[in-house]
């Protein structure tokens, strides 16, 4: 999707009507700044957090779908909206503290949260400053860690020269001087939070990222995944960086409400789709010939069973797995994994593969023929601690011998039905 269209849909989501009333609304001063929030429905705390460049505005399209069972609370985050426009470099703790200050004020004890990007990464430092603060929060395009410079298009796209492309600041902030304060300070964006820090982490988490997500790292929310210890992984497909928007919003709305209600079928769908789409990471990183990342999602006593007896599968660890993809490599160096179906349940997944390639090295003895090959396979996967920790294979090896010439199965069934 190009850049323009992006904020054409920013633009669109951040006009919404909305006819809610704050029960209250008021700017109170936290840390020596200004920051102004408002209040919503009954019930239990809710923080709703923005993107940076917006506003707690951005949040009101959804309101209506929460107040009955929480009380929400929209903030302005500093720098943003009706609160102090920034005064220092941009730093996502010092935008933890402002929040910390502003629940200490309100004289909350524990609250639920749901941050989009700029607002997520705040969530995972609040958590960071406060633990146990936080019963549940759900993050939207972030995990914590983020180096805008890893996304230079980021940088040129949101700055001032681009202003007449990002109409909804001119709608949210109060001056031309706080816009461009705002874009100033984006190149300074940097965020991160270690494995131990992630391992301290008490709150149910709820990571919510596209499938096509292009403004954090994947290894860096495989990190959050991997580390954080009450985790729930959905991967919004055919989406990028804004998955709570546009047409997957009724569902991201509905999922979000289940999972701070801890909903058991919530946690069991979250997980059935985090193994999907670690697998088809798996199969892209297979794909690429990136066995490096290919063991990042493999235990370290991964086991492949191969049902045909093929080749052998008494490896254990996650090089079992990356020393047999190499041997199949061997044989057919231009391999291609391509997926048709992929289904999960509990802690199984299956998929049914087609394979093409190119048969240009030694198979069971077989030399080269030169000859392409299109097969089809099944494999059952068991996941344990978000990684992939068993395999068992069924692949048509007879198909493949048949294809390469060197079993005639036609001619073997003629000679049977001819007895």
């Amino acid at each position: 999707m190009k850049l323009q269209q992006i904020s054409l849909i920013v633009l669109m989501t951040s006009t919404t009507t909305f006819s809610q009333t704050p029960k209250k609304s008021e700017t109170v001063l936290i840390n020596g700044a200004k920051v102004y929030y408002e209040v919503y429905g009954n019930g239990t705390p809710l923080f709703f957090l923005h993107g940076f460049t917006h506003s707690s505005s951005s949040w009101l399209p959804y309101l209506n779908d929460y107040i009955n069972e929480f009380e929400v609370y929209l903030i302005d985050l500093k720098g943003h909206g009706k609160s102090s426009p920034f005064a220092e470099t941009l730093s996502i703790r010092s935008a933890a503290q402002d929040v910390d200050g502003l629940v200490r004020h309100l004289k909350i004890d524990s609250i639920n949260a749901i941050g989009y990007s700029y607002g997520g990464d705040v969530l995972f430092q609040l958590a960071l400053l406060r633990p146990g603060l936080i019963k549940s929060m759900v993050v939207v395009g972030a995990c914590g860690i983020c180096n805008i410079k890893d996304f230079p298009k980021w940088i040129d796209f949101l700055s001032y020269k681009n202003i007449d492309q990002l109409p909804w600041m001119r709608e949210v902030h109060q001056s031309e001087e706080q816009i461009k304060s705002i874009l100033a300070q984006l190149p300074n964006y940097n965020v991160t939070v270690s494995e131990a820090e992630f391992k301290s982490i008490t709150s149910r988490v709820l990571l919510v990222i596209g499938d096509g997500e292009d403004s954090i790292l994947w290894d860096d929310i495989l990190k959050a995944k991997n580390n954080l210890p009450n985790v729930s992984l959905w991967v919004v497909p055919e989406t990028g960086h804004r998955a709570h928007r546009d047409k997957n919003k009724s569902d991201f709305i509905r999922i979000s409400r289940e999972f701070l209600n801890q909903t058991p079928s919530t946690r069991q769908i979250n997980a059935s789709k985090a193994d999907m789409w670690l697998l088809r990471k798996a199969v892209q990183a297979v794909n690429d010939r990136d066995f490096t990342i290919l063991a990042t999602y493999l235990t370290d006593n991964f086991q492949r069973h191969d049902l045909t007896s093929a080749f052998s599968d008494s490896e254990v660890g996650s090089g079992a797995g990356i020393n047999f993809v190499q041997t199949l490599l061997k044989a057919f160096p231009d391999i291609v994994f391509n997926i048709q179906d992929i289904f999960s349940e509990n802690d199984r997944a299956v998929i049914r593969f087609q394979f093409t390639g190119t048969h240009e090295g030694d198979l069971f003895g077989i030399a080269p023929t030169g000859k392409k090959i299109d097969f089809n396979g099944v494999n059952i996967y068991r996941f344990e601690s978000g990684k992939i920790a068993e395999v068992w294979q069924v692949w048509d090896w007879g198909g493949v011998l048949k294809q390469i010439g060197v079993l005639d199965i036609d001619k073997f069934r003629q000679k049977y039905n001819g007895r």
